[in-house]
């Protein structure tokens, strides 16, 4: 038990750090890969504790969620910045 707790931890740690180190030069397919990995994340904490009992999990599930609302807002603006450089190359090709 204690090594399977252990690998989730060390598995949320790297994915944190991910998140934190994420800009707009990482690619969408990356971003949406983040994002459904800190979902997954988020219902195994949320399957895990229920109802957030201790303070500790509250701040930890409060992290989570800023984490994948900061990662969905960077996949929001490189879609945009996709979309622009699309746009560019079609006029481009005329």
């Amino acid at each position: 038990m204690n090594q399977k707790v252990r690998l989730v931890d060390d598995s949320l740690a790297s994915w944190a750090m991910a998140v934190k180190e994420l800009n707009l030069s990482a690619s969408s397919e990356y971003m949406r890969e983040l994002i459904e990995e800190g979902g997954e994340h988020l219902m195994s904490l949320r399957d895990e504790y229920g109802t957030v009992h201790r303070e500790a999990d509250a701040i930890l599930v409060k992290g989570i969620e800023a984490r994948l609302a900061k990662a969905e807002e960077l996949l929001r603006q490189r879609l945009l910045i996709e979309a622009e450089q699309a746009k560019m190359k079609e006029r481009q090709a005329r």
